[in-house]
């Protein structure tokens, strides 16, 4: 997450009716954004040498690992819910009943209660992998009470984190990517181009070796190359928190929804 303070850091993942606590050391943000204009890659209209149809190639550097459609009523083995407080936003708590399945999607709800949002999150922690693909179908409802953060979190210490998407205004109309790195929690971030999130996108990373791509309907939109790219292996969360401000005109609940999530390994690890 984009952070800019010192912070203790504590999640706790309830998987199989066990409390797993990630326990992150404090540490003090010096962001690295780049200046560099948004690449939104076009995809260019395929020309025909001759009226006799081609053989297009399906060779691909990514092969699929793990798909969840969440058809069923009930969260798969390879998901654990969250449960307690985000480190540095005390105005959020989260908690396993705010995440279901049905009507063949993944949703969370974040709901006001006073001057507090009691939300949730998720982490397909047992599917991990060093580079790869992750992709998910969402949308979520406007107003400006929660945020919504995809990320990859590694198995072992922190930092690294990739935050692919993280909206910061609660109107759904940009997102931050945000890769942190090193000891002293250094960012390289990039900022999407307009999307209207309340509408049905599909988000996704790309993870090689010093390299990272993030994408928005299949088209990539912006590129990191950098040795600080992340090496160990890691698991994508879901979640939604408060926006640490005033609640007062804020809507009773905001709904986060997502119908499907891919992962792929990528065939050169």
């Amino acid at each position: 997450m984009h952070q800019g303070d010192k912070r203790t850091y504590l999640r706790l993942i309830v998987a199989g009716g066990l409390a797993v606590p990630l326990l992150i050391f404090p540490t003090v943000v010096s962001a690295a954004r780049s200046d560099s204009a948004v690449e939104l890659s076009r995809v260019a209209t395929a020309q025909r040498t001759s009226p006799v149809a081609t053989k297009v190639s399906k060779k691909t550097p990514w092969k699929l690992r793990f798909q969840d459609d969440f058809n069923g009523t009930a969260l798969g083995s390879k998901w654990g819910t969250y449960a307690g407080t985000p480190g540095g936003n005390p105005t959020t708590t989260w908690r396993g009943s705010q995440v279901w399945v049905g009507g063949g999607a993944l949703h969370i709800r974040a709901a006001k209660k006073g001057s507090h949002v009691i939300s949730g999150g998720l982490a397909n922690y047992r599917v991990h992998q060093r580079y790869g693909k992750w992709e998910l179908r969402m949308k979520m409802s406007s107003k400006d009470l929660v945020k919504f953060v995809f990320l990859l979190w590694p198995t072992h210490g922190w930092p690294p984190e990739i935050d692919f998407a993280e909206d910061h205004s609660g109107q759904r109309g940009v997102f931050g990517a945000h890769m942190h790195y090193g000891v002293s929690n250094r960012q390289i971030s990039r900022h999407s181009p307009s999307i209207n999130t309340m509408s049905w996108h599909r988000i996704a990373v790309q993870w090689r070796p010093n390299k990272l791509q993030y994408l928005i309907d299949g088209h990539v939109w912006s590129t990191v190359r950098s040795n600080h790219v992340p090496k160990e292996r890691m698991w994508l969360a879901i979640q939604t928190e408060g926006l640490r401000r005033s609640l007062a005109h804020a809507p009773a609940s905001v709904d986060l929804e997502v119908d499907r999530v891919q992962v792929w390994s990528w065939k050169g690890a």
